[in-house]
Parts: structure tokens; sequence; C-alpha cells
């Protein structure tokens, strides 16, 4: 351990002690008896060493108080300083005053200054010059009432002591008025801190209010989208956040050059409204339309004594008025206006505060205009898209009668019902049968797809479907498309399938869809039909070796009229075969999706669930209504 440690050990005050004056007080305390304690051991050991190693009287006389110094010293590092400061000034007040009397040696007098600056340094100024003036008595009264004892050197002690401790209390004096100024001072600039971190706190926690107000209402008005309510929302809000007399809004038409007062607070808002006021930019006066002209905030603490100020007969007790243009880059929108009560009002924190709020509102009063722009745009966009399916579901049951018409009499004709043919004719009137029937597939997809997209598709539920009746027709059906080529055909069906409920006639659609896909676009190698029960759901998939899809073909191929590079090279077709079997597995309560690689095939699983609740319903209603 370091001499500078142990020292530190032996001085450390008590841990009670917080005050940082006291502290070091303390330290200074348990340093000195320890000095003090160190020297006089010495000095008795010298005395000693001296006297031939016989103990003197004055060593004698030591011994207790040094005792005493250590009480001292262990009270102090108890946490005891104010005790311990008075003890110890208190004891070697004694012991010097005493001495010359004890031992007849008035030299220990000259240890009285070195008491009064411990006092200095220990205690207060005050206790220091009552010691100085009790000491000098003393000494005054020792050389009156002791000559025997002391010599009349005395006077050049006290002569010494006079000079020395003037000098001494002349300099505590000087130390004790610095350390008032100081104290002062810290005093005078600990107050001013204070102050400065109160107004501080206070504009900080007004405009963290301010800021959050306006991200409040900004964050409000930027959800409506409709403009008068956003307006109205607008003035009510942002009165009520600043505490404000009247705020309103006027939006600029560009093709009048006018501001039009669009909304406004209290009654004095519903009147301005009411009477259609506005500002023409040209040649109004007023501090609205000075503000738009210039595209900056005109602000107003005292209206009295502005000449642009108008004043309103519905807003009479106006005192101060911000005016802010609501602008998007250099294009004016309109004008927020903000008048108060209060004279001096509006500070150089409100308005950036309030100018970047106006900046929010006209980003949302432009949004609010545009989406009503896309509104109507959209009301007849649907309007025209109505009235093409409209058109087109008109068109494809106009189409289909004649067609089937079409259909049959060439039929009859090919099979000799309406007179011989010959096999040329007969080849050729398959040609047109085979044509017409493509023809009547494409206006069937067309007509289910205006249904689906118009909302008008109805499913014909019944409750006891057959998958393996369905999954029979659908095969034989697919069977000729695969004639001369060398693909396998596998089934995978579980042998005990419940009974469905669903639209018979769709289910099959679906299968038909998506088996005559994969016999389409598979050249060689297998397709796969497999049928699983899962839980409460039936699993239908249909895999192919066929070319595959590449992922971003992937949901493109469930889009109407859309088809992949590889479907337009390989087959013709309209592209509504997989997004109408979507919408109708769907229509049913489950889902269809695909699973492929490019050049390794492709898997569409789709699920049905074996009791659908709302198809059920569906089944309760139709039979409700019939028995009506």
């Amino acid at each position: 351990m370091t001499a500078g440690n142990l020292w530190h050990r032996l001085t450390r005050p008590h841990p009670s002690i917080t005050d940082i004056e006291v502290v070091r007080q303390s330290r200074l305390l348990a340093g000195l008896i320890i000095i003090l304690l160190l020297t006089t051991g010495i000095s008795s050991i010298l005395l000693i060493v001296k006297a031939g190693g016989t103990i003197p009287e004055t060593v004698n006389d030591l011994f207790p108080g040094q005792a005493f110094m250590v009480v001292i010293y262990f009270l102090n590092r108890s946490g005891r300083y104010r005790l311990s400061a008075w003890l110890f000034v208190g004891t070697l007040f004694i012991r010097i005053h005493m001495l010359p009397i004890t031992s007849g040696d008035i030299t220990w007098l000259f240890f009285t200054s070195m008491l009064l600056i411990g006092s200095a340094i220990l205690m207060s100024g005050r206790v220091t010059i009552i010691l100085f003036f009790v000491s000098l008595i003393y000494q005054l009264a020792l050389a009156a009432t002791h000559a025997s004892v002391v010599s009349m050197s005395n006077f050049g002690t006290l002569i010494v002591f006079l000079v020395t401790t003037s000098l001494l209390l002349v300099f505590i004096n000087h130390r004790s008025g610095l350390e008032k100024e100081r104290q002062q001072e810290l005093r005078d600039i600990n107050q001013k801190l204070r102050e400065s971190e109160i107004l501080l706190e206070k504009r900080v926690a007004d405009r963290t209010r301010d800021l959050e107000v306006a991200a409040d209402v900004s964050k409000q008005v930027t959800t409506i989208l409709d403009l008068h309510e956003l307006l109205a929302n607008l003035v009510e809000r942002t009165r009520t956040a600043f505490d404000l007399y009247h705020v309103s809004v006027f939006l600029f038409d560009s093709e009048t050059n006018t501001l039009n007062y669009e909304a406004g607070t209290g009654d004095a808002g519903k009147n301005l409204k009411a009477a259609g006021k506005k500002f023409n930019l040209s040649d109004e006066k007023g501090l609205v339309p000075l503000a738009a002209r210039g595209l900056k905030s005109v602000l107003v603490n005292d209206v009295t004594a502005e000449s642009n100020h108008l004043v309103n007969p519905d807003l009479p007790n106006t005192k101060a008025e911000l005016v802010l243009p609501m602008r998007v880059g250099e294009r004016l929108i309109g004008v927020l206006d903000l008048q108060s009560t209060k004279a001096g009002r509006f500070t150089t924190d409100d308005l950036k505060v309030l100018t970047s709020l106006a900046e929010q509102l006209a980003v949302a009063v432009q949004n609010a205009r545009f989406y009503g722009e896309q509104v109507e745009i959209a009301e007849k966009l649907r309007a025209v898209d109505t009235m093409k399916s409209q058109f087109l579901a008109s068109m494809s049951h106009e189409l289909r009668t004649p067609l089937n018409a079409v259909l049959n009499f060439t039929e009859f004709v090919g099979l000799g019902l309406m007179g011989p043919v010959n096999d040329k004719q007969k080849d050729a009137l398959n040609k047109a049968l085979d044509s017409g029937k493509h023809l009547l597939a494409l206006i069937n997809d067309v007509l289910d797809m205006t249904k689906i997209e118009a909302g008008m598709l109805k499913l014909f539920v019944e409750n006891d479907i057959d998958l393996k009746q369905e999954l029979s027709t659908a095969i034989v059906a697919t069977q000729p498309m695969l004639k001369d080529k060398p693909v396998t055909f596998v089934q995978d069906v579980d042998d005990a399938l419940p009974l469905l409920i669903g639209d018979r006639r769709r289910i099959r659609q679906i299968l038909l869809n998506l088996l005559s896909n994969a016999a389409k676009f598979t050249e060689e190698g297998s397709i796969t039909l497999s049928v699983k029960k899962r839980s409460e759901m039936i699993l239908f998939a249909v895999i192919d070796t066929g070319p595959g899809i590449a992922l971003e073909d992937q949901t493109l191929i469930f889009e109407p009229f859309k088809q992949t590079e590889t479907g337009i090279q390989h087959a013709s077709g309209t592209g509504l075969g997989l997004p109408i079997s979507k919408r109708l597995v769907e229509a049913h309560g489950g889902q269809l999706w695909v699973e492929s690689q490019v050049g390794e095939g492709a898997g569409f699983y789709f699920t049905l669930p074996i009791h659908s609740v709302e198809l059920a319903q569906t089944i309760e209603f139709a039979a409700g209504g019939a028995h009506v």
C-alpha cells in the first residue's frame, strides 16, 4: 500500500457525511489530528532523549491531550464532525493557554496563532474572532497577574501574537468576504440557472405539446379523404388544440383568382360560410389576400396597429392574427387564418410549428381533392365496366341461341337426317361442327367470367354429389385429347369418398378445365389425378409432366384473358379457364393454387369442403322459398 493510499484511508470521512464542504473539513480535521499526534510524539521523544532518558514533566502533561486527540479522531471518523471540531479547537485552546502557567514557558503562546488558523479553517469566522479576543484578554491578564511565573518578555510574545493574529484576522475577514461573495455569486448563478431551466422546461413542454398537437391534427386530417369533413375537422381541432379564438380556411380558386371561405369555427364560421365570404387576390386588402399573394406568412400580434387588418363584426374580440399560406411547392392551395383574443399570442416558435402544420394541411387538402377526382373516375369506370359486363352477358346469350341452332342443324345434316351426304360433305360438316362447339365453349367461358365479375354468379347447390361419378365423367371427356400421345393417365383416388355439398356442374367444370389443360400441354410422360380426403376437406391434384410454368407467370395465369408465352404458342384459348376455376373453387369455400418449375411439369391443387355451412344454408333457403 502506498503512502498516498494509506493517508487517504486514514483521513476518509464517514459515509453519512454528504455535504462536499463538510467532507473536506472532516478530512482536514483527521489530517490535523494525525499530524499533531505525530509531531507531539516526535517532540516527546526528542525531549526524553535531551533529558537523558527521564520523562520530563512537559511530556507527562502531553499524554492526556494526545489520548483525548485519539478520541476526537474516532469521533470524527464516526460522522460527528461538528462535535469533533469543537472539541479539537477547545482542547488546543485550553492546552496552549495553560502551558505557560504550568511550565513557566511563555513560548507556548506562539502556538495561539496556529490555533486560530485551525479554527478559521474548521470553524466559522465568528468563532475565530471570539477566540482571538479571549486569547488577547487572557495574555494581558497573564502578564498582569502572574509576573512571578512569566517574565516581562511575555510582552514580546504578546506583540508577536497581536501582529501575526491581526494579519491573520485580516486574511480571515478577506477570505470570509470572498467566500461570501463567491457563495452569493453561486447562489445568483444557481437561481438564474433554475429560472432558465424552468423557462427552458416550459418552452420545451410548450413546443413538445404544440408539436404533438400539430402531429395529432395532421394525423387526423390526413386520414380523412372527404374534403368537407376534412376542413370541418381541421378548423375545430386546430382551434381547440392551440386555444385560439377563431380558425378558418380559405381555398384558392385559380379560375376566378379568389380565396373562398370554406370552413370556420363557431357561429362566426357558419355566418361567414353562409354569406359566401371571399377575397379577390388582384385588388382586395386584408391579411388573408396579403399572405396568399406573397406566399408568405403574415403575423400581427397587435391588430390595432395594423392597417391591413380588416375588422370583422362576427369576430370583434380579435387582438392577434396569424395568416399562413397553404401551399404545395409554389402552388397555392389555400390560406389558414388563426385569430386570438390575446395580444402578442403568437411567438416565433408558434410560427414554425403552425407553418409546418399549414404545409401538411395543404397536402391533405390536395390528397382529398385527388381522392374525390379518383372516386368520380372510379364511379365512371365502374359504370362502364357494368355496361361492358351487361353487354357481354347479353351478347353471349344472343350468340348462344343461334349458335346452338346452327350446331344442331349441322349435326342433323351430317347424320343424313335431311338427305344423303357423301364422305367429303360429312367431313366438312364435322369440321364446321367442331369449330362451332369450340366457339360455343368460348362464349360460355366469357359468359361465366362476366357473371363472376358482375357478382351475378349463382351456384345450384346439392348435398349428395358423388365425386366418383363426376371424376369418371371428366376423365372420359379428357381421354380423346390424349389420343396418339405417349402419355399415361394415372388415377390415385381414395376408395371411400364422402358425398359433397356443392354445385355438381361447376365441380365437373373445374375438373374438366384442369384435366384438359394438362392434356393440352403434356406431349409425353404422365398425367396424375389425385383425390384424397384430408380432415374436413377433399384435396384434388392434377399433376402433369408438361413444360411447366415460370415463377413470375404463376400469378398471371389466374388473371382473366392472360396467358403465358408457352400457352399462346402451344394452343389457342381465351385465358379464362383457370380464372373461372379459381373463382368457382373459392365460391365453394375452397382454395386453388399451382406448384411448378420450368421443365419439370406443373401441379394444380384445389380443396373443397365436405360440408359447407354457407352452402347448406343456401339449400335450406331455397327449400323454404319453394315451400312458401
